[in-house]
């Protein structure tokens, strides 16, 4: 705990020098050394040692505005004293000095902030005071004990859906790619098995290309037969035309000769 400092309009107040929390609850050591509890009851003991150290800053600053309301209300009472009753002291000329009048005003102003800020400071006090002992206090106790259990329980509990879920979800995962991993086997086996029927086909494609240039040749070389035989036959053909027209000439000749 750090030494806080009361600011107040009009008042200053320095609360007592740093102490520590086992000296602030009287001398005895913290419980969680007591008693070797848990983090969480040693992190409610140091909450109840600040809310404690800021009661005695509030109780303070209370001490130091009471002090300047006693000094207030002696001032008060000196001008009622001397002056009687204060709304008409201005009537009876009492107050004619616009400085004393003035004076008196801030006075009044000052004594309606001091009390709205007692009234204030008594709530914020009300509101933070807080005793370990008493039945409240051991009730809080008992309702932040099991909140704070409530809430462990409750974050194992996300913590194992939690974990639930990613399992079920690698699950799915590991099925999905061990889908895919088949389906990739088997692509990779038809690319195989075709690969090997392109193969095949391009053996066949070649010997079939080879036997097709082997009729190719073959039909040119009988059309070079055929054509030479044409012209065999047409040679032949007019050798046995002239032939036939030579003897045919002779025969002619011959029965001339003879007539």
């Amino acid at each position: 705990l750090k030494a806080h400092r009361l600011v107040l309009p009009g008042v200053c107040v320095v609360p007592p020098p740093f102490r520590s929390p086992a000296h602030l609850a009287g001398g005895r050591p913290p419980i969680g050394a007591m008693s070797g509890s848990a983090a969480p009851d040693a992190e409610l003991q140091r909450k109840v040692e600040e809310y404690r150290a800021r009661e005695r800053v509030y109780l303070a600053g209370l001490m130091g505005q009471e002090a300047n309301m006693v000094c207030l209300k002696s001032m008060a009472s000196d001008v009622l004293g001397a002056y009687g009753d204060g709304s008409r002291a201005a009537l009876r000329s009492a107050l004619c000095y616009p400085t004393a009048n003035m004076e008196v005003l801030i006075l009044r102003q000052k004594i309606r902030d001091r009390d709205q800020q007692i009234t204030l400071l008594k709530e914020e006090l009300e509101a933070n005071r807080f005793d370990q002992k008493s039945k409240d206090g051991q009730a809080l106790m008992k309702k932040v004990k099991a909140l704070l259990c409530e809430n462990r329980e409750l974050g194992e509990e996300m913590r194992e859906e939690r974990m639930w879920e990613l399992k079920a979800a690698l699950q799915a995962e590991q099925r999905d790619n061990a889908q895919w991993y088949n389906k990739v086997n088997e692509g990779a086996e038809f690319c195989k098995e075709l690969s090997e029927e392109n193969v095949k086909l391009q053996g066949t494609i070649a010997k079939v290309a080879g036997k097709l240039r082997e009729a190719r040749s073959e039909n040119e070389g009988l059309v070079k037969e055929r054509s030479e035989l044409k012209k065999k036959r047409k040679i032949e053909k007019e050798a046995k035309a002239v032939a036939a027209a030579l003897v045919a000439g002779s025969t002619a000749t011959m029965a001339d000769d003879g007539a």
